[in-house]
C-alpha cells in the first residue's frame, strides 16, 4: 500500500517558483496524499491561482500571514507596551518560513509529513526513494539533502562564500511522522534563517535517522 504523505510548502510572493514546484510534485513517482500551502504573500495571487491549476494532488491552502513593509520589525516593537498606544490595531504581517512550516504540519492530514520550500525542486523519485530509505533503515526520519544552484555571477560568488557546490543536510526534503514532529520537535520560530540547524541537532538526538 502507498503511504499517506503530506508535503508542506511555505510560500511568500513567489508564484512562478510555486508553479514550477507544483508541476514537479505532480510528476513524483510516488504521489503524496496532499500539498499543504502555508502562504504569507502580500497579494492573493497564489491563493487565487490554486482553483485554476490542474493538479493530480489535492492542494490544501492556509493563510498564515500577509506580508507588508517592516512587518517583522513592527512585530518586535509590539512587545513594548508603549507600542499599543500608537498602533492599537496592529496587524502581525508575514510568518517566517519555519512558522509557516509548523502551521502547515498542524493542518496536514497524513501520518507522514515531508518538507519543501517554493525554491527547492526535488528529484522525481524523491518521495519514493525517501520512503524506501525509511523501510530499509528502519528509521524515524530521513533528512533532506539540498544542493544550491547559481546562474548569475553574484549568485556564484554568494554560493562560493557559503554553501559551495556540495549537498547539505536541510529541513527541506526531510520526512518525519506528523505526531513526532508536533510532539515538541517543531522548527524554532521567530527567526528568519538557521532554525533548521537547531532542528537537525534535535532530530538526531531524539530519533533514529538516515541522511
Amino acid at each position: 500500500m502507498n503511504p499517506e504523505i503530506s508535503i508542506v510548502v511555505p510560500t511568500l510572493d513567489n508564484f512562478q517558483d510555486f508553479y514550477l514546484l507544483l508541476n514537479n510534485i505532480n510528476q513524483q513517482t510516488l504521489l503524496p496524499k496532499e500539498i499543504v500551502i502555508a502562504d504569507s504573500s502580500s497579494s492573493d495571487e497564489i491563493q487565487e491561482s490554486i482553483t485554476s491549476i490542474d493538479s493530480k494532488v489535492p492542494i490544501i491552502y492556509i493563510r498564515v500571514g500577509r506580508a507588508y513593509r517592516f512587518d517583522r520589525l513592527l512585530r518586535f516593537l509590539s512587545s513594548l507596551k508603549i507600542f499599543w498606544k500608537f498602533f492599537p490595531k496592529f496587524h502581525p504581517g508575514r510568518a517566517f518560513p519555519y512558522e509557516a512550516t509548523n502551521a502547515g504540519v498542524k493542518k496536514a492530514s497524513s501520518e507522514w509529513v515531508a518538507f519543501l520550500d517554493a525554491t527547492t525542486i526535488p528529484k522525481q523519485s524523491w518521495l519514493k526513494d525517501y520512503w524506501n530509505f525509511l523501510q530499509i533503515h528502519q528509521c524515524d526520519v530521513v533528512l533532506g539533502q539540498t544542493k544550491y544552484y547559481a546562474k548569475t555571477a553574484f549568485q556564484k560568488l554568494l554560493r562560493a562564500s557559503t554553501y559551495g557546490q556540495k549537498a547539505h543536510e536541510t529541513a527541506p526534503g526531510s520526512i518525519i511522522r506528523k505526531t513526532d514532529f508536533l510532539n515538541g520537535h517543531e522548527i524554532a520560530e521567530g527567526v528568519r534563517s538557521g532554525g533548521d540547524v537547531a532542528w537537525k541537532i534535535d532530530i538526531k538526538d531524539s530519533f533514529k535517522y538516515f541522511s
